[in-house]
């Protein structure tokens, strides 16, 4: 029988027994430990057992000084930029990195690393690398690029990069900090949907169609005064010739569906990383692709709701990369949003985890016009078709995992045609 069937044995190899003596020890996890110690070492054995050890307290002492110094002295001569292009990406997007470095050491500098964020790290196929600069001439100016894929959203750096090192012994390492020229924005990543679901029964709306208020679409309703802008193909001879003053015809205004899309807040948690980027990715998907079909969206995460056009998109979605949930006491779970009677759709999104979320049975809207989408870590299953289920009628799943765009695009699908055959539509 092994020993280390028995649970605790092994953790006692790794039991801090003597917590109050780590401000004694810590220092000797550091090589400069080690060298202060060598010293005193050879000190005490040129004192008390031969003069011959003061030798190698002098090249100790040498290498302690000299190792201590020049990474100091180095760094001082340093000056560097971090710079990345372009400054907005998605996750997973490849963008170029740019360091540049300026010298103004007559000598070269060797050794350098750059210490940052691991997210914008340099990649080599798959694997994360570290960004070593092996010389940088004396009284120059130099460019090093490479290639980063940030896997996680975010604003960066989140902490202060900087170029640290360690030349000639390794025994002391010394930093200089780099100016960022603009942070790196990196959103979530879009998932690109084909369908839209819709409950009016009619294709046109899905795109947006027309009410009986002035503007330049549909059909004619009247007639005005010329107004500079108004295309000639709308004036009305007739009457203009009738009035000798230009005149109009007035036509209606686009109507345009509406969607309320919310992210459950409450729904995140520290030990689940990956269930609550995906839910960040799935609200943000959605909330694009429906302003892509010209949709009235409207969005909130635990702030009031917000009217989303294309000209707030961009710092729509700088927001979102840089939000962060809070994770304190448990909150009530959010719920489906009321539905206006201008409003088609409403949807929640949160995780399968999260206990007690809301019912939609308990509305009293039509089924297709309310759902929740519900992210957990199981694992994808793309062969069998959904089921508009009885007991959660509008209750869908999402997988995280190497399969979640595909897990999106196949819900969504199924949703559309869910809607489709409760007598609403799909507009492509």
């Amino acid at each position: 029988m092994s020993i280390f069937k028995f649970g605790w044995l092994p953790s006692a190899f790794h039991h801090d027994f003597c917590p109050w003596a780590n401000a004694y020890v810590y220092w000797l996890k550091r090589p400069i430990g080690w060298v202060v110690l060598a010293f005193a070492s050879s000190l005490l054995l040129g004192i008390y057992v031969s003069p011959q050890a003061f030798t190698a307290s002098g090249a100790i002492a040498a290498v302690g000084i000299i190792g201590s110094f020049w990474p100091w002295i180095s760094t001082l001569g340093l000056k560097g930029e971090l710079a990345w292009s372009p400054s907005r990406c998605e996750q997973f997007d490849t963008i170029e990195s740019t360091l540049t470095v300026t010298n103004r050491w007559p000598w070269p500098v060797w050794g350098m690393v750059l210490e940052s964020d691991d997210a914008i790290s340099g990649t080599c196929g798959d694997q994360k690398v570290r960004v070593s600069l092996s010389r940088i001439p004396g009284l120059s100016k130099s460019q090093f690029r490479w290639n980063c894929s940030p896997a996680f959203r975010g604003i960066y750096p989140k902490n202060s990069p900087r170029l640290s090192t360690a030349f000639p012994f390794g025994i002391w390492s010394c930093n200089q900090p780099l100016q960022v020229a603009e942070s790196l924005v990196v959103w979530p990543r879009l998932t690109r949907l084909v369908d839209v679901p819709s409950n009016a029964g009619n294709q046109v709306l899905g795109i947006g169609g027309t009410r009986d208020r002035s503007g330049d679409d549909g059909d004619w309703i009247g007639v005005r005064a010329y107004r500079p802008g108004d295309s000639l193909r709308q004036v009305h001879w007739a009457q203009t010739a009738r009035r000798d003053n230009l005149v109009v015809f007035e036509r209606q205004s686009r109507s345009q569906q509406s969607v309320r899309i919310q992210l459950d807040s409450s729904a995140f948690a520290e030990d689940t990383p990956c269930i609550n980027d995906a839910m960040v990715r799935v609200y943000a998907s959605i909330a694009n692709h429906f302003l892509s079909h010209a949709w009235n969206t409207m969005v909130a995460i635990d702030a009031p709701w917000t009217s989303l056009h294309a000209c707030n998109r961009t710092a729509w979605l700088d927001q979102l990369a840089g939000w962060e949930p809070v994770h304190g006491p448990k909150t009530a779970p959010a719920t489906l949003p009321p539905i206006p009677k201008n409003q088609s759709l409403s949807i929640l999104i949160t995780s399968a985890r999260h206990s007690n979320h809301s019912d939609p049975r308990s509305s009293q809207e039509s089924m297709p016009s309310r759902f929740v989408l519900s992210v957990n870590d199981a694992p994808a299953n793309l062969s069998t078709s959904g089921d508009w289920s009885n007991d959660h009628p509008n209750v869908w799943t999402i997988s995280t995992g190497d399969n979640f765009e595909e897990s999106l695009r196949h819900v969504w699908r199924e949703i559309c045609q869910a809607n489709l055959a409760h007598g609403a539509t799909c507009v492509s």
